[in-house]
């Protein structure tokens, strides 16, 4: 079972995807080009079908 805080912060990602690139551009300064879509893709979308 995940921790609290590992359930906190992934809801607040699923929640809000785009805090994800706010927090890449004002906290770490990467440059993320702007008017991108940003959503949330569970990780086992990703991968191929077997």
């Amino acid at each position: 079972m995940p921790p609290p805080l590992h359930d906190t912060l992934n809801l607040m990602f699923r929640n809000r995807p785009q805090l994800a690139v706010e927090m890449l551009r004002d906290h770490l300064g990467v440059d993320v080009p702007g008017g991108l879509p940003v959503t949330h893709i569970a990780w086992h979308h990703m991968l191929p079908d077997a």
